[in-house]
């Protein structure tokens, strides 16, 4: 299964999941298992079924994979933290 990593692009710290769930700050990177299985113009759906959940593309930024054979910008995502 894969690794994704969501990028907060908010200027707030949110929750994960949930209202009880794992808080990540604003600009900071969070790591899921699983495929992106859907997308919208609002949203990633990962996973499928009762286990599918959003991620809204107000708030979340998907990130390239970390194992990417480029070198070029994959050090420095510091432009993009608005």
């Amino acid at each position: 299964m894969a690794r994704l990593r969501f990028k907060n692009i908010t200027d707030m710290d949110v929750h994960v999941g949930r209202l009880d769930g794992p808080t990540v700050e604003a600009g900071k990177v969070t790591a899921v298992e699983g495929e992106v299985t859907e997308q919208s113009d609002d949203a990633y759906i990962v996973g499928e079924g009762d286990d599918a959940r959003a991620w809204p593309k107000a708030v979340w930024e998907l990130l390239p994979e970390a194992r990417s054979t480029s070198t070029t910008g994959a050090a420095s995502t510091s432009g993009k933290e608005k």
